[in-house]
């Protein structure tokens, strides 16, 4: 039996366009931190 996470019982994720800066993160504290650091023309992978 395959380990069970939270990504496996929610199912496939959508996919999202955006025109402008996107942050995916599954830790609600990185989000805003990723957002502050596109805002003034930043990059991250």
């Amino acid at each position: 039996m395959p380990h069970e996470t939270y990504a496996t019982r929610i199912g496939p994720r959508r996919i999202a366009y955006g025109r402008r800066d996107m942050v995916a993160t599954a830790n609600p504290l990185a989000a805003p931190a990723g957002a502050r650091v596109l805002e003034p023309g930043g990059n991250a992978a």
